[in-house]
């Protein structure tokens, strides 16, 4: 049946198991050099290799260093950004393109059948989908019942598994926000007050899956001011913009996208908060103005990065 029946505490992914995933690998090296238009390459990845590497995880929870290598390759074949946040990048993109998320998805499912026929209540089958529930913020009062703070409670032997599983979801995208905030980068360290907001999550998702290649980077946090290109290259930040010449500041981010006389022209007007300075996330208000905003920061990055 393409599963593999090994003990729960087997380290050992099977002879089956080893083998899907290191021919999806191969696979995925092979389209990395295709030389097809991006939306392509990168739905030929959600279609063809997350259901072959994901399948089979029904007993034990996707092994970490196998989503490393995976994520590793999709690097190649979606042109991912080296400075953008892996959290937001996997984020934005959406929970299909993550093998460990779909793995635990059948899981979570095939649990709910097997527990509405009236096996599986016990065991270490509900043991596996509990520890990554609790992974993602969820407690359990009482056996297959889970609680959340933002997302209420779900009961795997009454409740509806779509409604189940957006619940699921939508507590995976508020651990990537907290996972995000927490890697210790400057973009996080900005917004370490911003809270998860599914509605901006919803909008930022849109914008990222019509964007170009710069809006995408502006989204991730991959969008670097030249102040970093001179930490890089010269080990550290000197005072002074080489836009506009002002010799009191530095040109850091902030002051590229919002101060700098030399991007005037593309810059909007409007009450920005720093979620939206910075990561050009939409605040839902007028929709030109959040997509003036990141346009505008798209172009910041795209000035600067020709420059380097």
């Amino acid at each position: 049946m393409g599963v593999d029946f090994l003990a729960a505490t087997c380290v050992d992914l099977g002879n089956a198991g080893s083998a899907r995933i290191d021919e999806s690998l191969k696979f995925a090296q092979r389209l990395a050099r295709v030389p097809l238009p991006l939306n392509v390459r990168s739905n030929l990845f959600r279609t063809r290799i997350i259901p072959k590497v994901s399948w089979g995880w029904l007993f034990r929870d996707f092994r970490i260093q196998d989503l490393n290598r995976i994520f590793k390759v999709f690097r190649k074949i979606a042109y991912i950004h080296r400075m953008a946040s892996r959290d937001l990048r996997v984020l934005l993109e959406g929970h299909a393109f993550c093998p460990r998320f779909v793995a635990f998805g059948a899981s979570l499912k095939a649990l709910k059948t097997a527990v509405s026929l009236g096996f599986c209540r016990v065991g270490s089958w509900p043991k596996r989908v509990d520890k990554v529930l609790q992974e993602f913020g969820w407690t359990s009062p009482n056996p297959l019942c889970w609680w959340h703070a933002s997302e209420g409670s779900i009961d795997l032997v009454s409740d509806n598994i779509d409604q189940i599983m957006h619940k699921v979801r939508n507590s995976w995208r508020r651990l990537r926000w907290i996972s995000f905030l927490n890697k210790g980068r400057r973009d996080s360290a900005v917004l370490a007050h911003f809270g998860f907001n599914i509605s901006r999550y919803k909008l930022a998702a849109k914008a990222f899956q019509v964007g170009d290649n710069h809006d995408r980077a502006v989204l991730t946090g991959a969008a670097n001011s030249s102040a970093l290109y001179q930490v890089v290259i010269d080990g550290q930040t000197k005072v002074g913009c080489d836009w506009c010449h002002r010799s009191d500041v530095v040109s850091s981010w902030r002051h590229l996208g919002w101060e700098c006389p030399f991007f005037a022209d593309t810059r909007p007007c409007g009450d920005f908060d720093l979620l939206q300075q910075r990561l050009g996330w939409p605040s839902g208000g007028a929709s030109n103005a959040d997509a003036a905003a990141l346009r505008h920061l798209a172009a910041v990055r795209s000035t600067v990065l020709a420059s380097t």
